[in-house]
């Protein structure tokens, strides 16, 4: 029964279903009431069987369901027209996995949010859970009950935290709602070996427990919860705000006539507390004292247990501490000299909502020969609220401290708490320096550096010095061990496979005692270059002379030389000059080709640019010639199409003969471009090496699919000009239509069929709309491609270059032919009275010869008339005389019109046309 609503009765099935406790007839009343075949919010179909399903009895719209696998399922408006289940996860379900099936549900009497779960399942481990929101979350209440299955669960509706279970091997009780780690006690003695499958509780103010057992009967004993005890924790949250200590009141409650003695521990914080006293009966309470001046700053648990040794109960609270937290990166340590000179580095301070203090900095027992500054001095908290912020300590070392690393202890105090960090330090008594970057020129294979080792506080200790250097170098030190002020020498080898622009490094180390300093450089080559401003080999038009080429000189590292110029490799009557044979590093120079203007189209010549200084030479390989041009037009895109609206735009490039060249200083420009009419083709303002030119005019265009269009171009360079012209075909994009057999010969109801090709032309590739004209009467025509027909619209669409397909006409049987031109019609007029007047005298004369003769004229008649008719015959194609029939022909055109039309222009039609003859 729904505990809400006692009138109503909840059913499980394969899915839940509600009806009226009455007497209604079998079969009448219910309504589905659980999800059906699916739901937007069930991972999938929820078809399975309901294996437990319960109501709140305080609410009438909260309904929890349970499925064979697993499935949990609530709705929280059961009283709508159509309710919203949501699926509720277990802590062993994942995803769409849910665990073990559902076997129990129970809801708690005075909050429908409070609702058991028990499962099926041997050796899980987990066989209740309970949930205090409605099943956002879950809590396993397992604990010490055995690893069976649950069957059912009961709440006493007059004592809600008294919770019954049944399972396989009895009926076992808590007292206390349900916690993490139960401690659950068997109900009575006296039950048969057998698996319990459903309890229930009778009314009254003393009800009992009856046991529905597997094959043994039914069992009835007291629903009395066995003694035990429960504890707690006061207050739920404490916050500290100067005091160091927090305390908290631990209570102990006796139930059902429960007396022992209980012994606490506290679980959490791990040390700093104190119980007073540690031991209490039940029923009395204890102190708890909880040191909370090294907790981390911010909310901490605080848990206590009690045990009597059988039954362990926990209690929990919060802490929450207004403190602060200092600290120093301890991987980044402060290198000190010994010289006095301070060295400052960074402390971080973190406050927790609530703070608020002055602080105070401090150096407690600093290491001899160290001490310490801040800030600032001090720093005050007054916004309670979480900060953080940060001072400076300044460390200085004199001659009287440890020369290597050390630790500085730095304290913050508001006067009541006080936090200390240490700080890492590295008293340096010497250095160890090498110059950087260190060079070679190029080419050369060996660079040399010279060390210093220093005194930084009067040291004049030996220090033994080692290098490291990247591939491809290697280094060495000579010596390998100095007091400051003694030279060292440092060699690299490997400089020369550097080359220009790489650099490796080396790293010199210095050690002494517990101290170490080490100094790094880059090692560099040293070098010039040639860049010329121009990209390629470099030509000039026919008739050009000479060809000026802009360098400018760059260099790397220390390089200084002036460098001197040069050609070699020119074949006469080409050469070389140039604007300055020498030139200093960061200036630009000017190298002319002279001799250019009697060779031909088309001849390049190679040589080398020499350039030379510093006991370094470079060769730049160059090419340079004459080169003519050409002209290449190319559309943007696809080609225009017969029909198009608008212009089309087309690239027109003016390009070198010679593959690759480059014409400096040349002016390119197009001249003309000219279509035949209606095509237009326009000319930008300004042209030049590249230029866009727009063709018009397609939409109205019946000319070829290729149009030829005139261009014209121009190259000026150092007073020459030459210019070219070319006709352009330009493809248009159109399409064809052929028939491939053009005549047939059909009987009346008979079809046609003729062999058709489209061709695209140019890449035309807009579908086409298939049409027929010049038909038969009552005749159809229908387009077929591979067998198949076209669609409604008898849209053929350009799978390849040619699409073939055929058109059928289909005749109907009352396309009669009609007989022949001149024949004799009044025929029928005398053979009508013909035969009239042989049934008259038939009539009239009885005699068996004259009956005879009137028949055989009334034949005759017949006979003339079907003559006349044309009748008598067979469905051939006759001709002229003798009373045939005549064929009739029609010619009949099969016509493609484009479909993608543009607006403004008008469809591109293409037709072909066949000859049927129906006879």
């Amino acid at each position: 029964l729904d505990p809400a609503d006692p009138t109503q009765v909840l059913l499980g099935t394969d899915r839940v279903w509600e009806g009226p406790a009455d007497t209604s007839p079998p079969g009448t009343g219910w309504a589905p009431l659980g999800p059906q075949d699916s739901t937007s919010n069930y991972c999938g179909p929820v078809t399975n069987t309901v294996t437990a399903v319960a109501a709140a009895p305080s609410s009438a719209d909260v309904i929890y369901e349970g499925f064979a696998d697993g499935t949990l399922m609530m709705t929280a408006n059961a009283t709508a027209a159509q309710p919203t289940w949501t699926q509720l996860y277990l802590p062993a379900a994942t995803g769409c996995n849910p665990p073990t099936p559902i076997a129990a549900l129970a809801v708690n009497p005075t909050d429908p949010k409070t609702v058991y779960v028990g499962l099926q399942g041997l050796g899980t481990g987990t066989h209740i859970y309970k949930s205090t929101d409605g099943g956002s979350t879950f809590t396993d209440i397992t604990g010490n009950l055995p690893d069976v299955p649950i069957n059912s669960i009961v709440i006493d509706p007059n004592t809600p935290t008294n919770i019954y279970v049944a399972d396989d091997v009895g009926v076992f009780v808590a007292s206390d709602g349900g916690q993490a780690n139960e401690v659950w006690s068997r109900l009575g003695t006296g039950l048969p070996a057998a698996a319990v499958l459903q309890i229930a509780l009778t009314g009254g103010s003393a009800p009992s427990i009856v046991a529905a057992t597997h094959g043994r009967g039914a069992w009835v004993i007291p629903a009395q919860a066995p003694p035990t005890f429960l504890i707690s924790l006061a207050p739920a949250t404490q916050t500290l705000t100067t005091s160091s200590a927090a305390t908290y009141t631990v209570a102990s409650t006796a139930e059902n006539g429960y007396a022992g003695t209980l012994s606490l521990s506290c679980t959490a914080p791990a040390a700093g507390c104190t119980f007073s006293p540690a031991t209490i009966a039940a029923g009395s309470s204890s102190t708890l004292t909880v040191d909370a001046s090294e907790l981390p700053g911010g909310t901490s648990a605080v848990t206590v247990q009690a045990t009597d040794g059988a039954v362990t109960r926990t209690a929990s609270a919060q802490l929450v501490t207004n403190n602060f937290e200092i600290g120093f990166d301890q991987s980044n340590p402060i290198d000190v000299h010994a010289n006095g000179q301070q060295v400052f580095g960074s402390v971080g301070i973190i406050t927790w909502s609530g703070y608020t203090g002055n602080l105070t900095f401090s150096c407690p027992s600093p290491p001899p020969g160290i001490s310490c500054a801040f800030s600032p001095t001090s720093e005050d908290f007054v916004n309670p609220v979480a900060q953080t912020g940060g001072f400076a300590v300044g460390v200085s070392a004199s001659a009287a401290a440890a020369a290597g690393p050390s630790s500085l202890a730095v304290a913050a105090s508001d006067g009541a708490i006080t936090h200390t960090t240490t700080v890492p330090v590295v008293v340096e008594e010497f250095s160890v320096a090498i110059p950087n970057p260190i060079y070679a020129l190029a080419g050369v294979n060996t660079a040399t550096a010279a060390v210093t080792v220093s005194t930084l506080s009067g040291f004049a200790g030996s220090v033994a010095l080692s290098c490291q250097a990247e591939p491809p170098l290697s280094c060495s030190l000579s010596p390998t061990s100095a007091a400051p002020g003694t030279p060292v020498t440092l060699t690299l080898t490997g400089m020369n496979q550097l080359g220009d622009n790489l650099s490796s490094s080396v790293t010199v180390t210095g050690t002494s005692g517990g101290m170490s300093q080490s100094a790094m450089a880059n090692a560099e080559v040293s070098d010039f270059s040639l860049n010329p401003q121009f990209n390629g080999p470099q030509a000039v038009l026919p008739g050009v002379s000479s060809l000026q080429l802009e360098f400018f000189t760059g260099w790397s590292g220390v390089f200084t030389a002036p460098v001197s110029l040069s050609c070699s490799g020119l074949a006469p009557p080409a050469s070389c000059a140039f604007s300055s044979s020498t030139v200093a590093l960061g200036q630009s120079f000017t190298l002319t080709i002279n001799g250019l203007g009697s060779l031909a189209a088309g001849t390049m010549d190679s040589f080398n640019l020499v350039a030379s200084g510093g006991g370094i030479q470079h060769q730049l390989a160059m090419s340079v010639g004459v080169s003519d041009f050409a002209i290449a037009p190319q559309f943007q895109g696809v080609p225009p199409a017969v029909g198009q609206v608008g212009a089309a735009p087309a690239t027109i490039q003016i390009q070198p003969t010679v593959g690759g060249a480059s014409m400096p200083g040349a002016v390119f420009s197009l001249t003309q471009c000219s279509a035949p009419a209606p095509l237009t083709c326009t000319l930008p303002a300004t042209t030049g090496a590249s230029t866009i030119v727009q063709l018009g005019g397609f939409a109205q265009w019946t000319g070829p699919d290729d149009a030829t269009v005139a261009l014209a171009a121009s190259v000026a360079q150092s007073g020459v000009t030459v210019t070219h012209t070319m006709n352009w075909a330009v493809p248009i994009e159109d399409f064809s239509l052929a028939a491939t057999g053009s005549t047939a010969t059909v009987k009346p109801g008979g079809t046609g069929v003729f062999a058709m090709t489209a061709t695209s032309i140019h890449g035309w590739s807009d579908p086409v709309q298939l049409s027929c004209s010049g038909l038969p009467s009552g005749a159809v025509c229908a387009f077929y491609v591979n067998g198949a027909a076209l669609s409604g619209q008898q849209d053929l669409n350009f799978a390849g270059p040619s699409v073939p397909f055929t058109a059928d006409v289909f005749t109907t049987s009352s396309s009669t032919v009609p007989p022949p031109p001149g024949q004799p019609w009044p025929w029928l007029l005398a053979a009508f009275l013909l035969a009239a007047a042989a049934a008259t005298l038939a009539t009239r004369r009885a005699h068996r010869r004259l009956r005879w003769a009137a028949a055989c004229l009334g034949a005759l008649a017949i006979s003339a008339s079907l003559a006349a008719c044309g009748g008598g015959g067979g469905g051939g194609a006759g001709g002229g005389g003798g009373g045939t029939s005549q064929a009739k022909t029609y010619q009949i055109k099969v016509t493609a019109a484009s479909t993608n039309v543009p607006q403004g222009a008008a469809p591109v039609t293409r037709s072909a046309e066949v000859t049927l003859t129906v006879q």
